[in-house]
């Protein structure tokens, strides 16, 4: 599959050579009462290269699918496949970066989360036993731009409609999109593609219908809205995935993907809006009346409790995150970047943090207003920033609804999905 859809503009060079692994050189003392022959030694790196050949079986199929979620603090891999028209999950893999590799959804070191990537992808290999050469990727919303766009198509001489036919009365749409987004963005340096689009009506005589198929009439109409990112967005993703040597066979946006885990089609006529609330950015989602009608993004995400967490108790990034993972109940022990060791209560803990979580909320709630119009009936918050002490509470509050009208989404949430033996029970696996 090829880039999604964008700007006439140049496309930008996306590198192709692989990340070089450096192997260290390890020097063993001589003994003092056996000499032997200067014969070379595997490595242990080609030992364990050879050990994964045996234990990779065949290719991958159309039936396995493999999606990885390249998140700003961590790296997700699924592998799985359908039965029944449920996802089912055969085997996961999570590993974090090692460093400050994206900020906000954004890659700034791509050979450092191509690393990461790799280690997803050969530990998913040797527990299947298959070679992955295609994946399906999600992208955060940064600095994200929707538009909805409408087209009607004239039908009074063809058959019924056929799948070919609304694929392309769809393509029209997001096209006309695109267009418009063109014509804002001129006279600016970036372009964007489009990552995903959802369909918010379909209508058969301008009568609202649920799906076009297998359906006669003069005019077919199609109202949708497409989501696009700037290119550099998406292009350090392919370059990723270019450098592990895998094709993109599929794009969409976080919360798109977040939303036909945690509210199909049946529950969307209830005015929802799902929060994916991950390192860098909170991807928002909001569905009304069968359809999801708005996407919207934040840049104040789980980074920003980290970094307050950095500022007040003076540690490094990895340490913070380790606090703020704690738990509620107990203590919080660290130490700090001059080497002293301080034990504080959870609850002093996270009551410290409450200033960097209310402007979180607040946030959250202000971005679902403006994409709404209005608070909506109900809120799903998900993603690992979800965990966040209090900050249900908070979000109610803000948005002026019952607190039992905002929930943290996780493995009792999901529908149509399966997850075996695996552990993705928790929201930030969504």
């Amino acid at each position: 599959m090829g880039r999604p859809r964008k700007n006439p503009q140049p496309e930008v060079s996306v590198p192709e050579n692989k990340p070089e692994t450096k192997k260290a050189a390890v020097k063993k003392p001589a003994s003092k009462t056996k000499t032997t022959k200067n014969t070379p030694k595997k490595s242990s790196a080609k030992k364990t290269t050879a050990a994964k050949a045996e234990k990779i079986k065949r290719v991958q199929t159309d039936s396995d699918i493999f999606a990885l979620d390249i998140g700003t603090r961590t790296v997700v891999g699924i592998l799985g496949h359908m039965q029944n028209d449920q996802f089912c999950v055969d085997s996961a893999v999570s590993i974090p970066h090692t460093r400050r590799a994206m900020i906000d959804g954004q890659i700034e070191d791509i050979d450092e989360v191509a690393k990461i990537t790799g280690k997803v992808k050969s530990q998913l290999e040797e527990k299947a036993g298959i070679e992955l050469t295609r994946v399906s990727i999600a992208a955060a919303g940064r600095a994200l731009k929707t538009r909805c766009a409408s087209i009607d198509a004239d039908i009074e001489e063809k058959e019924s409609v056929t799948e070919d036919m609304l694929k392309s009365f769809e393509l029209e749409a997001v096209s006309k999109a695109q267009s418009m987004l063109n014509e804002e963005v001129k006279d600016e340096k970036t372009s964007f593609y489009c990552v995903g689009h959802t369909v918010i009506r379909y209508s058969i005589d301008d009568y609202p219908i649920k799906t076009l198929l297998g359906h006669k009439g003069k005019k077919a109409s199609v109202e949708l809205i497409a989501a696009f990112l700037p290119s550099i967005v998406v292009e350090s993703l392919y370059a990723v995935t270019d450098l592990n040597g895998l094709d993109v066979i599929s794009l969409t946006l976080e919360p798109i993907a977040a939303m036909n885990v945690i509210i199909p089609p049946e529950v969307r006529l209830i005015n929802i809006a799902l929060v994916d609330i991950g390192a860098g950015t909170s991807d928002i989602a909001i569905s009304q009346d069968g359809s999801i009608v708005a996407y919207a993004m934040a840049t104040v995400a789980g980074d920003e409790i980290t970094e307050d967490i950095i500022k007040r108790y003076i540690v490094d990034f990895n340490t913070a995150e380790e606090m703020k993972q704690s738990s509620i109940k107990g203590e919080v022990s660290y130490k700090d970047i001059l080497g002293f060791e301080h034990t504080i209560t959870a609850q002093e803990f996270y009551q410290s943090l409450f200033p960097a979580v209310d402007l979180l909320a607040d946030t959250i709630a202000k971005t679902i207003v403006s994409a709404n119009g209005s608070a909506p009936a109900a809120v799903f918050l998900v993603g690992g920033g979800s965990l966040i002490p209090e900050l249900p509470k908070c979000v109610s509050e803000k948005l002026g609804i019952p607190e039992n009208r905002v929930a943290v989404g996780g493995k009792s949430a999901m529908k149509n999905v399966s997850v075996g033996r695996t552990k993705l029970d928790g929201p930030e696996f969504v």
